[in-house]
């Protein structure tokens, strides 16, 4: 750790301002927390998205930054779970103390979890938030209840929840939807994999998804069993459903929510999407349209359930590690890379970073 007790961070310091490397102490782990040294950050969405968000929703200085990973530097009081030396990974929070997006964070040790040899640090950092996101839209119930550890006590979020399955990280879970059909649109997505993934150990069949065709051959070895091209109608998905079957369940990883989407579901069946649903969409014959969001921090209860069988699941492939392009240059190479996703040039794995290799003037 750097004498100084200082260290680089990443911040945004007004509305639609940029990013910007400053320094902020070293934050101390509390009663059930731990010090990590942030060896694994991952780019997402929402980061940049944030930038443009109501400047009451969060407070500026604004740190982003909600996957990472890293090596246990200290452990506060209380802490059983977790020792110092231990590489883990976490979802971040939106403020000074736990973003990853600098070099030290602090993590509650129930919304944590170790990280499986067979995966390196970049590799881990990468998983947080995408499963978290397919697996809150897929097993909360709708309206879910808020449980807020005391970093998201303030924060307060319009009724958001899940398709109420089954949770696959419980016990006697696997095939609890046998031959039910599923449809996940945007397949190559971090998020569309890991739903498909989880489809998959839940039994669904068949998991259709909307992809490139160039990522058909992956998504099919990770559990799909239909790949429709993208820029299809949504006639190709009706095609590719069982004559016989009843839609219950679409997933929408990418957030591109469209009526011919919605009626695609037979009557009561749930439409999940991990963005906003367009107001000219109607829901008819008790189909309905549900909007999901993956923080463990808000939703603890589930979170901590999720976190406490993750390395059993990392361990058994039943969530595999996710494709990752690393970007050189520690916390300076974020803000280019953050441009890379808001202009779509991003496609099928995740950008990653090492905050421990920033530079330091």
């Amino acid at each position: 750790m750097h004498s100084t007790n200082q260290q680089k961070s990443l911040a945004i310091l007004q509305s639609k301002g940029p990013y910007t490397l400053i320094n902020t102490p070293i934050p101390r782990p509390e009663k059930g927390e731990v010090l990590v040294k942030v060896q694994g950050a991952a780019l997402n969405h929402l980061d940049w998205k944030l930038r443009y968000s109501p400047i009451d929703l969060f407070p500026f200085p604004l740190h982003t930054g909600s996957d990472g990973a890293g090596t246990v530097l200290k452990v506060g009081e209380g802490v059983s779970k977790i020792k110092e030396g231990d590489r883990i990974l976490f979802q971040g929070w939106f403020d000074a103390k736990r973003n990853s997006f600098q070099e030290y964070a602090v993590v509650n040790e129930n919304l944590c979890a170790k990280i499986p040899n067979s995966l390196s640090l970049l590799e881990a950092a990468a998983i947080s938030l995408p499963l978290i996101t397919a697996a809150f839209g897929l097993s909360l119930q709708y309206p879910a209840q808020p449980t807020p550890t005391i970093a998201a006590k303030d924060f307060k979020f319009p009724p958001r929840g899940g398709a109420g399955l089954k949770p696959f990280w419980e016990p006697d879970t696997r095939d609890a939807y046998a031959g039910q059909p599923i449809v996940v649109l945007g397949g190559s997505s971090s998020v569309g994999q890991c739903a498909i993934q989880i489809a998959k150990y839940l039994g669904f069949s068949p998991i259709i998804t909307t992809a490139s065709p160039r990522h058909s051959q992956h998504l099919i070895s990770i559990g799909a069993t239909n790949v429709v091209d993208r820029e299809l109608s949504e006639d190709a998905i009706q095609k590719a459903l069982p004559e016989s079957s009843s839609l219950s369940l679409i997933f929408d990883a990418v957030s591109c929510a469209t009526q011919a989407h919605v009626d695609l579901l037979s009557p009561g069946g749930k439409f999940i999407t991990v963005g906003s649903i367009p107001s000219t969409i109607t829901f008819t014959e008790g189909r309905s349209g549900i909007v999901t969001y993956g923080a463990a921090q808000y939703y603890s209860d589930v979170g901590e359930k999720l976190f406490a069988r993750l390395e059993e699941l990392l361990e058994d492939g039943i969530i595999q590690r996710l494709n990752i392009e690393k970007l050189e240059g520690g916390l300076e190479s974020i803000p280019d890379g953050l441009k890379r996703l808001q202009q779509g040039a991003v496609s099928s794995v995740k950008l990653v970073t090492d905050p421990s290799e920033t530079r330091r003037s």
